[in-house]
Parts: C-alpha cells; structure tokens; sequence
C-alpha cells in the first residue's frame, strides 16, 4: 500500500522466504538493503526497531481492518 515504505523486511527479520509480489503503480525509488545489513542496522539503532514493529502493526491493522494503531491517540 501507498503506507509501506519496506518491501521484503518481513522475510529479513523471519529468515524466510518472502511471500509477497510487488508492482508500482507510479514511479518511485528503489533501494535494496542486503539482510546482513538491515539487521545491523536494527540491532545498532533500536528506534529502528521500534519504527519497524510500528509499520508492521500498521499493516496488520489494515489488513484485519482495525484501527491504524500508529495513528491512535494512545499509540
């Protein structure tokens, strides 16, 4: 969706495979990040970490249909 900003950081932080395609529907910008390096990253700078499990809330709400809980007044 137009909210994600990862692709393929599920699979990263699982060690799996990932299970999801991706096209654009306008143009935009493309950086790939090797999993070593995500990871690092993640364990050096823990806001990043705290970034990533709010998107991947954030998704989830979407996909369940439920509240952003990024965007909740408690969150």
């Amino acid at each position: 969706s137009p909210e994600d900003i990862f692709i393929g950081e599920m699979s990263f932080v699982l060690n799996a495979r990932r299970s999801a395609d991706v096209i654009a529907a306008c143009d935009g910008k493309l950086m790939e990040i090797p999993r070593r390096d995500f990871m690092i990253s993640l364990k050096s700078n823990p806001r990043y970490s705290l970034l990533l499990a709010k998107l991947l809330a954030a998704r989830l709400a979407r996909t369940e249909g439920l509240p952003d809980p990024v965007e909740s007044p408690t969150g």
